[in-house]
């Protein structure tokens, strides 16, 4: 009796552990989707970051705090948060074209943000 119960724990455990590899497979396979998803987005991008961070200054003035490649609808653009003085505006530019898609201060949480295109 003891074996079968000893055999039955290790049956356990054993799918448990193909459970936690098989998860662990479906993780990295996620993570390296994400990767490729970044490549392909900074190589369809015609300008850098640094252009995009530069054109979004002389349009808007302020200095940049964060900047970033990002894909939204398929299509990469650049998200780009400016401060000047008490001020902070967030602006997007699409990363083939360099064209503003669009700008909107950014607010204290939970008030409304306005945008300006």
């Amino acid at each position: 009796m003891k074996t079968k119960a000893n055999i039955g724990k290790l049956i356990a455990a054993s799918i448990s552990g193909l459970a936690i590899v098989a998860a662990g497979a479906a993780f990295a396979s996620k993570e390296r989707s994400a990767e490729n998803d970044a490549l392909k987005d900074l190589k369809s991008a015609k300008i850098s970051l640094t252009e995009a961070i530069s054109r979004s200054q002389a349009q808007f003035g302020g200095v940049p705090v964060r900047a970033e490649l990002d894909n939204e609808d398929g299509k990469p653009a650049y998200e780009i948060e400016l401060v000047n003085g008490a001020k902070v505006l967030d602006v997007r530019l699409d990363a083939v074209t360099g064209e503003t898609l669009s700008s909107q201060d950014d607010k204290a949480d939970g008030e409304q943000e306005s945008e300006r295109d």
